[in-house]
């Protein structure tokens, strides 16, 4: 008997099947970000961050507050090491 395992693509098949849709929710972010140089569009649809000690700030700033305790507990456990 074989197991059904989930599509190793399972990622790539979401995003390339939604990519007009996410595209549009976050075109707005991705002009403004690229307005303040924070990011830079190298080919079309690939960016590169441009990360100084503002912009790590600026780009901390907008996550979500699960991500950045679980950055602060991150960073604090490998201060300890």
């Amino acid at each position: 008997m074989r197991f059904k395992m989930e599509n190793p693509n399972k990622i790539d098949n979401i995003l390339e099947g939604s990519y007009d849709d996410l595209s549009g929710l976050y075109a707005k972010y991705l002009d403004s970000m690229e307005n303040e140089g924070i990011i830079k569009q190298v080919e079309a649809n690939v960016y590169k961050a441009n990360i100084t000690d503002t912009n790590y700030a600026q780009l901390v700033d907008v996550l979500p507050s699960g991500l950045k305790k679980g950055l602060k507990q991150s960073s604090k456990a490998s201060d300890l090491a």
